[in-house]
C-alpha cells in the first residue's frame, strides 16, 4: 500500500471514530424521550435518506440493490437491526462513558473474527497481549460502576455490559463479512440501503413491543436525533470505503475504533451532568489506551516501519 493511499485509509478511520465517539451523549439525551427500538429505528432511516443525494449516479441504485440484495439485506440486519438493538439496550442500562470504554473493545473482538475468516489476519502475541489489556480494562470499568449499588443494579449492570459486548462480538462479524465480500457496490449505495433498510425494521419492532411513543418531543431530542443520524451516515460511508479497499486489513484499520472509549468518556463527562469519572473507570481507559498503542506498535515493527 502506498503512503498517501495508507494515510487517506487510516484519516478516513480515524474521522469516523471520532464521529461515532460522539453517539453516546446523543443517544443518551434521546433516551430520555422515547423508547431505544423507536429511536434508533428512526435514526438510521433518516441516515439512509441523507446519504441519497450524495450518490452521483442515481441510476444505479436499483440494479445494485436488484443484484446484491441478499448481501446487502443480511448487511442490513446484522449491522444495523442486530447492532443496534444490543446497542441501545446496553447503553440504557450503563452510563454513556462507561458504554464508550466498553465498546472501545471493539477492535479486539474484530481481530478474534478475523483469525478464523482470514489467513492473512491472524492472531498473534502481540493482538493476544491487547485482547488481555482490553478485559483487565473493561473489569476495572465494571469494578468502578458496580461500587455503591445494591444487588438488582449489579445485574442490570451486568446484563448491560453483556449487551456491549454482544454488539462488539457483532461488529466483528460484519467487518469480517464487508472485507471478505469482493463486490462493486458503491459504499454509498450499500451504506444508504443497510441503514434505512435496517431502521425501518427497527422502528416497525419498536412499535409492536414498545408501543407508538408519539412525535412530539423537547427540542433536545430533535437535536439528537439530528446529530445522530448525521454522524451515521457520514461514518459508516467512510468506514465502509475503507474496508472495501483491498490492501486495508480488518484488524489493522479497527484499531482506529480505541479512539472511541476516550473521545466518548471524556464528552460524557464534559456533557452530562449526571455522569463523573471514577479512578477505576480512568485506570480502565488506559488499558484499553495502551492495548491501542500496543498493537499499532507492534503493526509497524512487524512492517519493519
Amino acid at each position: 500500500m502506498s503512503k498517501n493511499y495508507a494515510f487517506s485509509s487510516n484519516l478516513m478511520a480515524i474521522v469516523a471514530c471520532l464521529l461515532w465517539s460522539t453517539a453516546f451523549v446523543g443517544i443518551k439525551i434521546g433516551l430520555k424521550y422515547t423508547p431505544p427500538l423507536q429511536f434508533a429505528g428512526i435514526r438510521f432511516m433518516l441516515s439512509g435518506i441523507m446519504i441519497f443525494p450524495f450518490i452521483k449516479h442515481k441510476e444505479t441504485i436499483v440494479s445494485s440493490i436488484a443484484k446484491h440484495w441478499k448481501y446487502m439485506s443480511l448487511l442490513a440486519f446484522m449491522q444495523t437491526v442486530i447492532h443496534y438493538a444490543l446497542f441501545y439496550q446496553g447503553i440504557r442500562l450503563m452510563p454513556s462513558a462507561v458504554s464508550a470504554i466498553i465498546i472501545g473493545m471493539g477492535p479486539l473482538f474484530v481481530s478474534m473474527v478475523a483469525h478464523f475468516y482470514s489467513d492473512q489476519d491472524r492472531m498473534n502475541r502481540d493482538k493476544w497481549i491487547s485482547l488481555c489489556l482490553g478485559i483487565i480494562g473493561v473489569a476495572c470499568v465494571v469494578l468502578g460502576r458496580n461500587r455503591g449499588e445494591d444487588q438488582a443494579a449489579s445485574i442490570w449492570t451486568i446484563v448491560g455490559v453483556v449487551l456491549l459486548l454482544l454488539t462488539n462480538l457483532n461488529s466483528g462479524f460484519v467487518n469480517v463479512l464487508i472485507k471478505a465480500k469482493t463486490t462493486n457496490i458503491s459504499p454509498l449505495i450499500l451504506t444508504m440501503y443497510t441503514m434505512f433498510m435496517g431502521g425501518l425494521v427497527l422502528f416497525i419492532t419498536g412499535v409492536f413491543t414498545e408501543g407508538f411513543a408519539g412525535i412530539i418531543f423537547p427540542t433536545p431530542y430533535y437535536l439528537s436525533l439530528g446529530w445522530l443520524s448525521f454522524l451515521s451516515a457520514a461514518a459508516f460511508s467512510l468506514w465502509f470505503t475503507v474496508l472495501q479497499r483491498p490492501e486495508v486489513k480488518v484488524s489493522e484499520i479497527n484499531l482506529w475504533k480505541f479512539l472511541i472509549p476516550v473521545s466518548g468518556a471524556i464528552l460524557s463527562w464534559t456533557m452530562l451532568s449526571n455522569e463523573s469519572p471514577t479512578i477505576l473507570s480512568f485506570i480502565g481507559m488506559g488499558f484499553t489506551s495502551f492495548a491501542l498503542l500496543w498493537m499499532n506498535y507492534s503493526s509497524k515493527r512487524n512492517k519493519g516501519m
